[in-house]
């Protein structure tokens, strides 16, 4: 039997440049070697992403990089969106005492107290000393 008899153009389901995302990664994946190293900064990994240089997806090797998610995000610009949405919360008064916090509800002090108040009537509860009682005594 000949191999590579259907191989690439040969095969009826080729598709050439049509093909989708995901199978084109794979079809450059076997044909292009991961190397240890992020092509852009150099920071050994043991993942690194394929990244198409183009943005254009062609079945072109020297249009493919494989560079570190980091880098990756960056070139993107997903790592700045990323950055943008974390820092992106407006100070709004605390529901106890009035400090602007850029948490939810309450500021981290009145949080705190909050948690403890909690504690101390849950570990009343008959349900946790029950728990407490058969558990840990």
């Amino acid at each position: 039997m000949r191999k590579g008899i259907n191989l690439a153009e040969r095969n009826g389901m080729w598709k050439g440049d049509k093909v989708g995302y995901t199978q084109l990664h794979v079809w450059i994946r076997r044909r292009l070697l991961q190397p240890h190293y992020c092509e852009r900064c150099g920071k050994k990994k043991k993942k690194l992403d394929l990244a198409n240089l183009s943005g254009k997806y062609l079945r072109r090797l020297d249009d493919w990089e494989y560079i570190c998610r980091s880098c990756h995000m960056s070139g993107d610009g997903r790592k700045d969106n990323l950055l943008k949405g974390c820092n992106f919360r407006i100070p709004k008064p605390c529901n106890v005492c009035g400090k602007l916090t850029i948490g939810i509800k309450f500021c981290k002090e009145c949080a705190k107290v909050r948690r403890i108040e909690w504690w101390r009537i849950y570990n009343k509860t008959p349900k946790r000393l029950k728990y407490l009682r058969e558990y840990h005594h």
